[in-house]
């Protein structure tokens, strides 16, 4: 089973070669940021009075200029970093939901996983790698910069931060569950939109004004639950995320004011917070982010929690014969229990309508891995030349049996394969699989 597909393994799935480098780059991105810190407080202190030290000054200055021109390549470095690391985790995404997604829905319902595995799982990747990305970056600029600051310019910004990081910290306890809870809801809804959206076709064109009606009905159903449930997560995040900044962004704050206002701190101190004091909100502004970020996760964690459906085991029923069919040999009814795989010649299943009879063929094909075709349902072959969607109906139960009576070997299982062919195609196909029945085993319900 995939390890994407659990919640608690599911960091291990994220990270590629590419997450790394996407890292680096938004370390040394930062890291430059806060270079630049540095090289401006060594600018001010390299001036003593109307006195410059010319060769510290111009080190200094070009220390400076160069922290600040250098971030942008390796923002860019980042970003295309950073699109790769997406890029794969779509692949195994894709290619690892599509090999568990028969064991884990029923043949009968197009529910939560179809929407999750065509749509919703792409977003909740997408949004999962920009949230930790973004965190990274978010966090490196704060706690870098706040680093350079405090041990140079003053200290008291640590302590102002810990009081923000208590509060922040209490508030997020708080509200995490219902948080989570709520992203829950959006991806659900979201995701049994995106399922019914994709019957539009079926229904549009294939229905009558009682059917369609009926789907419009269920669609703005569907449509006005998964709003509503964004505008709710939304009013309550937001609401959170108005508390916080308050609780986060004042301590450091009014600590601005306190040393800026107050006689004796020294004049080098405060030029060099008033020379970054753009600086010094814009890391108040990181502060906000990370609460953000904080707050956001258990949004996410409920987001990533929809990739589980892929994990579940949806029990199929297993092979047993079944009293309600009967099954016949030519004209002759045969033994169920003498039936094998191994079997040669023409098996036809008789019963009513519901008594089980493509079910008794589909668990034949899982527990002896036969071929299986019904129709009804459009699967893909590999011809080259033509698409199976091109094809009509007729047209493609007509390749579809010639091909699997030509191209593969072992049992063949055919769920009334004459449904859509007319007088003269079916004695064509029926005379193809007269003779492909003297070697192999077919069994067939007919209309």
């Amino acid at each position: 089973m995939s390890k994407i597909f659990h919640l608690r393994r599911v960091a291990s799935l994220y990270f590629n070669q590419f997450s790394v480098f996407t890292f680096l780059s938004i370390l040394v991105h930062q890291s430059f940021i806060a270079l630049s810190v540095y090289a401006s407080i060594k600018l001010i202190r390299s001036i003593n009075g109307f006195k410059i030290d010319e060769n510290n000054f111009n080190f200094w200055l070009v220390v400076y200029v160069v922290s600040m021109v250098l971030p942008h390549v390796a923002a860019s470095l980042s970003d295309v970093f950073n699109q790769k690391w997406i890029c794969g985790v779509f692949k195994v995404f894709w290619l690892s939901s599509v090999d568990r997604y028969k064991a884990s829905t029923s043949p009968f319902v197009k529910g939560e996983p179809l929407g999750v595995l065509s749509s919703q799982g792409k977003e909740i990747i997408s949004d999962f790698i920009g949230y930790i990305s973004f965190g990274t970056s978010a966090f490196l600029n704060f706690f870098l910069s706040l680093i350079v600051i405090s041990v140079f310019v003053d200290a008291r910004f640590i302590i102002s931060i810990a009081i923000s990081a208590v509060l922040v910290v209490l508030i997020k306890y708080l509200v995490s569950r219902k948080l989570e809870a709520f992203a829950l809801r959006v991806s659900e809804s979201g995701s049994g939109l995106v399922s019914l959206l994709s019957l539009t076709h079926d229904n549009t064109h294939h229905g009558s004004r009682v059917s369609y009606a009926y789907f419009i009905k269920k669609l703005k159903n569907k449509i006005d639950v998964y709003l509503a449930s964004r505008v709710k997560e939304e009013v309550f995040q937001s609401s959170v995320m108005l508390i916080i900044a308050f609780a986060s962004l004042m301590p450091t704050t009014l600590l601005v004011l306190y040393i800026l206002l107050k006689t004796g701190v020294g004049v080098g101190i405060k030029l060099a917070i008033v020379i970054n004091l753009t600086r010094i909100y814009q890391l108040l502004n990181s502060a906000t982010e990370i609460v953000s970020i904080v707050i956001s996760f258990s949004s996410v964690k409920g987001r990533l929690k929809m990739l589980s459906c892929f994990a579940k085991e949806i029990e199929k029923p297993a092979f047993s014969f079944n009293d309600n069919v009967r099954l016949y040999k030519g004209e002759k009814l045969f033994d169920q229990n003498e039936l094998t795989p191994k079997e040669s010649g023409r098996f036809s299943l008789k019963g009513k309508n519901g008594s089980g009879k493509s079910t008794f063929l589909k668990a034949f094909r899982d527990k002896y891995d036969a071929i299986y075709f019904n129709p009804s349902f459009k699967v893909m072959y590999p011809w080259e030349e033509v698409s199976s969607s091109s094809l009509s109906d007729g047209q493609y139960s007509k390749k579809c049996i010639l091909w699997l009576l030509s191209h593969t070997k072992g049992p063949l299982l055919l769920d009334e394969w004459d449904a859509f062919l007319d007088q003269e195609n079916t004695k064509t196909v029926n005379a193809e699989i007269e003779k492909a029945a003297k070697s192999r085993l077919v069994m067939e319900v007919r209309q």
